[in-house]
């Protein structure tokens, strides 16, 4: 039994074939453009001198599972950029959403901010009204020397009590939030006497 011959010698006499009756292609294929070669094509086969000799794909002619396999391909990347064009939109949309939210917050922060500010000023103004009132209150006429014996109350320091500013310093600085000066601690209020 005689042994089959081996596809390099096969690939070699259709080469040579090919040769023996050449058809110059005026698009060469990618091998032998690469190569800077001459195309000699068997229309038969579809494929060029050079590429049987050398064994390799020759892609000269394009076949049928080609142009298939790149409809696929084409297709693929169709649905890719389609679906990422939708991702892109819902990305959008929801920044867009989030904006829209974010903005309702920080108006919600300001009109919070607001209210408590207006809250604050009511709360300082009635502070100092009462400190205004007690102050009114504890205030009591200064005796006349000829009242009460100046021996009764020798040591009394009458200026503690008719000062205005005679508050705690805890008291004061409820009121001021500061005990840095006499401005300072005293409540916005005009004492009448």
């Amino acid at each position: 039994m005689t042994r089959p011959e081996s596809s390099l010698i096969r690939a070699r006499r259709l080469a040579s074939r090919i040769r023996n009756e050449p058809r110059h292609m005026p698009t060469p294929c990618s091998n032998c453009s690469r190569r800077d070669d001459d195309c000699l094509v068997n229309l038969s086969s579809g494929r060029c001198s050079a590429c049987n000799d050398r064994n390799v794909k020759c892609d000269l002619i394009v076949s049928q599972p080609e142009w298939d396999r790149l409809d696929r391909d084409k297709a693929k990347l169709r649905r890719q950029l389609e679906r990422a064009e939708e991702d892109a939109l819902e990305a959008r949309s929801r920044a867009l959403r989030l904006r829209r939210e974010l903005a309702k917050v920080d108006s919600k922060e300001k009109e919070m901010f607001d209210r408590e500010m207006a809250s604050i000023r009511e709360v300082q103004a009635l502070e100092e009204e009462e400190a205004c009132s007690w102050g009114q209150e504890t205030r009591t006429p200064q005796p006349a020397a000829s009242d009460v014996g100046s021996s009764s109350f020798s040591g009394f320091e009458w200026n503690v009590l008719y000062s205005p500013y005679s508050l705690d310093a805890s008291l004061e600085q409820a009121f001021t939030g500061s005990s840095d000066s006499t401005s300072q601690l005293a409540p916005n209020c005009s004492l009448s006497s």
